[in-house]
């Protein structure tokens, strides 16, 4: 099946889908996510604290709302 190419306007104007945020506004809940930096920089703190904010329902550093979202 060939692709055909679309306009800037007709990607424009398409429907628009719902993105569901892991954290809102800021890490969709489908694809893949890299946490990087060098070593000794936070990063595993960071994740631990990601998680026990998704895991209760609070705030990501008491700013970022969370939710937990289930994929089928």
């Amino acid at each position: 099946m060939k692709s055909k190419d679309a306009t800037a306007l007709e990607l424009y104007n398409r429907p628009k889908t719902e993105i569901k945020y892991i954290i809102e506004g800021v890490m969709p809940a489908v694809g893949y996510h890299i946490l990087a930096g060098p070593e000794k920089d936070g990063k595993s703190t960071f994740a631990t604290q990601f998680a026990l904010a998704i895991a209760a329902g609070n705030k990501l550093m008491g700013h970022f709302k969370t939710t937990i979202v289930v994929c089928k």
